[in-house]
């Protein structure tokens, strides 16, 4: 597995949050 695949997660998530407001914080598990 891609070790930084929760980087990408992390970003992909952001970006769709960002549509609705400005994001403060994510945690990804």
């Amino acid at each position: 597995t891609d070790p930084e695949f929760d980087l990408d997660i992390k970003e992909d998530v952001q970006e769709e949050c960002s549509n609705f407001g400005p994001v403060k914080h994510i945690y990804v598990d």
